[in-house]
């Protein structure tokens, strides 16, 4: 008896779960599409319809911005022999017109307004390089992929594979060290400020073997800042010692003061 009991318990809960399945497709078979569009890189506008799943049907997109009429798209993208997206040209400036989309299905119709203004994601900066400067900092250099002023840039950088650390520069590097640096980039607030951030750059490998510049081993800068101060004290010694001696016995403590002098930039140009 007990064994029968469970059995028609499992069948009743088994047979509940498939009901609420098929409940929630069928309301997520009747939610109304969502489109959401994107400016690509102020060259294209990409607007899209799957976020709920791969639709159900083939929906026929259109739009239209303010000052222009109906247009039907000309070229959609795919998923499953489904229409999931529509790619169209975009021309300047049209970002901050209200923007209108329309998908058909038979006699259904959905229509959408859209605010573009703060809807771009420009493409990933290019040509990243890094040089190590004459301050003995690490510094880099990108290319944005639009030509505007009003772009804004972050950089990231990690050292021997640990976690990523924002800033523009690398203070001192370790010519031991292997660095990893990325930049990503969006319009700034002078240009209407975009929520979306590009995505992050290609890599560039500063280090071990794929150095792009060469870094002051630490050592030698010590042997700077060692010469440096060793000069400045034999100078004030002999000066010193040179105003508590006779005139006539100054002239070869000169002679010795410049004989060191030329020494110790030879030595300088040594350690170069």
């Amino acid at each position: 008896m007990e064994g029968t009991h469970q059995f028609f318990l499992f069948a009743f809960v088994l047979c509940l779960c498939l009901y609420l399945h098929l409940c929630l497709g069928l309301f997520l078979w009747g939610l109304e599409p969502n489109v959401t569009c994107l400016v690509i890189n102020l060259e294209s506008i990409r607007c899209m319809w799957n976020l709920k799943g791969t639709p159900q049907v083939n929906y026929t997109f259109y739009s239209r911005f303010v000052s222009s009429g109906n247009s039907i798209c000309a070229k959609y993208l795919t998923e499953n022999g489904r229409n999931i997206g529509c790619t169209l040209p975009y021309i300047r400036e049209q970002r901050f017109e209200s923007f209108y989309t329309e998908l058909r299905d038979g006699s259904k119709t959905y229509e959408k307004e859209h605010d573009l203004k703060t809807k771009v994601k420009l493409n990933p900066p290019t040509n990243l390089t890094v040089k190590n400067a004459s301050d003995l900092n690490l510094w880099f250099y990108w290319n944005n992929t639009v030509n505007l002023s009003c772009v804004e840039s972050r950089v990231r950088i990690r050292k021997n594979d640990n976690n990523w650390e924002q800033h523009y520069c690398q203070n001192l590097p370790s010519s031991t060290a292997r660095y990893e640096l990325q930049v990503k980039s969006r319009l700034d607030e002078n240009c209407g400020e975009s929520e979306f951030w590009s995505d992050w750059s290609e890599s560039v490998v500063w280090g071990f073997n794929n150095t792009t510049g060469k870094a002051m081993p630490v050592w030698t800068a010590l042997l700077y800042v060692v010469s440096a101060i060793t000069l400045l004290l034999l100078v004030v010694i002999l000066l010193h010692n040179e105003r508590s001696l006779p005139i006539n016995k100054q002239c070869p403590l000169r002679g010795l003061l410049k004989y060191i002098l030329i020494l110790l930039f030879d030595i300088r140009i040594w350690l170069i």
